[in-house]
């Protein structure tokens, strides 16, 4: 009705909806393809390590196993004390096999802290695998170093 009313508008909603497609394709559904191969059973989360220690100068923050909603508490107790240091951050990846979107969120949030205090940031060890992650949830700018 709109489209006959006003033929104005024709050209404007096939751009979004060409928008919208292109996401869909190129966005969500490989993540939703990555998520269904990986399944959850391959997933295991209770194997996963998060410690914070100062070393040198530098706060790190070391991940590894799989990190995810089923262990998200562990690292939310683990960042306020990431967040507290002064020092620049280091995000040790190298044990990192996966990562969900809640702790990618977390990650944002911890992100966010250190470009606000003017904290360095970087993150270390971040396999192609772990990389393909970050992409898929359109966080790769986690990867860059942050001075």
């Amino acid at each position: 009705w709109r489209i006959k009313e006003e033929p104005k508008l024709w050209r404007r909603y096939w751009q979004d909806g060409i928008g919208l497609l292109d996401l869909l394709l190129h966005r969500v559904m490989p993540l939703v393809l990555a998520q269904r191969r990986a399944g959850p059973a391959a997933i295991e989360f209770d194997k996963a390590i998060m410690d914070v220690r100062e070393q040198e100068g530098d706060c790190i923050l070391t991940l590894t196993g799989a990190i995810g909603l089923p262990n998200i508490g562990l690292l939310r107790t683990r960042l306020p004390a990431a967040a507290g240091s002064p020092h620049s951050l280091l995000v040790d990846c190298s044990g990192l096999v996966h990562i969900d979107s809640a702790a990618l969120a977390s990650l944002m949030l911890l992100y966010g802290a250190c470009h606000a205090a003017g904290r360095p940031w970087a993150m270390l060890g971040v396999s192609a695998a772990l990389r393909r992650q970050f992409e898929l949830h359109c966080a790769q700018y986690l990867l860059d170093p942050l001075a």
